[in-house]
């Protein structure tokens, strides 16, 4: 015969009695239930910080204007590496962010794209950067 816990349910007092059984079972499904959600959130956050980490690391890759591609030696070809240069596009060359972003870029020697709705700023920050 399964034990019975009491318990108060309702306005009017009114007794109900619970199996123990089922009040473990519910008590094991709420650990089970809060465990795998905790586990869920440190899995998404590991893996936050995982990416965050591996896009610092290859952030150089991106930053720099040229990127040498180096191929297998081969001793029948002698090909030179292939170097690549990068662009940027800009839009909004007008506000302070595009600005300043167009000067970063240009000093780290990208070619820029520059797009605005008249032609007077971009000929200001065309004589700006080239000074």
């Amino acid at each position: 015969m399964p034990t019975f816990l009491s318990g108060m349910i309702g306005l009017d007092s009114v007794t109900v009695n619970f199996p123990g059984v089922y009040v473990s079972g519910f008590f094991y499904l709420g650990i089970a239930s809060a465990s795998y959600w905790a586990l869920r959130k440190l899995w998404s956050f590991s893996t936050r910080i995982f990416r965050w980490g591996q896009s610092k690391g290859n952030s150089s890759k991106y930053l720099s204007a040229h990127t040498t591609i180096k191929r297998k030696s081969d001793r029948k070809s002698k090909q030179p590496e292939k170097t690549i240069t990068h662009s940027a596009v800009i839009f909004g060359c007008n506000t302070k962010v595009g600005n300043a972003y167009a000067h970063y870029l240009a000093k780290n020697k990208f070619n820029l794209i520059l797009i605005e709705r008249s032609m007077g700023p971009i000929n200001a920050l065309e004589g700006k950067i080239l000074e």
